[in-house]
């Protein structure tokens, strides 16, 4: 009904995030990395998404996101209603996410968890 666009391959992701007001990641097949959840956090888009796989490690239910059982349609759209109708939900959604992200999923953050690992062995 006009809601939804299926783009295809995209090369503008930061200006399709900027111009979400959600992003919902509705997976019903757990991911081992979701990585369109992180993009969305560091691009300071609230996320709604499925409680599996690898999301469950990126998304803390309430703080850096909200987090529905894969395939439940009505906790989706409780959910989803919740955001668009909460602001201050919306915000801490977004400012947690973001906050998470930027912690977690950055380059600085990655070497220097690699960093952490390799020093010790390599002396």
């Amino acid at each position: 009904a006009g809601r939804t666009w299926v783009l295809g391959a995209r090369h503008d992701i930061p200006a399709l995030m900027a111009a979400c007001d959600v992003v919902v990641h509705s997976s019903v097949l757990p991911e081992p990395f979701g990585r369109v959840v992180v993009e969305a956090q560091l691009a300071g888009r609230p996320v709604i998404a499925a409680d599996a796989g690898g999301v469950r490690e990126i998304v803390e239910d309430g703080v850096s996101g909200l987090l529905t059982p894969p395939g439940d349609v009505g906790a989706l759209r409780a959910a989803i209603s919740r955001v668009q109708n909460d602001p201050a939900l919306r915000e801490r959604l977004r400012d947690g996410g973001q906050r998470s992200a930027r912690a977690r999923f950055t380059t600085a953050s990655l070497f220097g968890a690699v960093d952490a690992v390799l020093a010790p062995l390599i002396g």
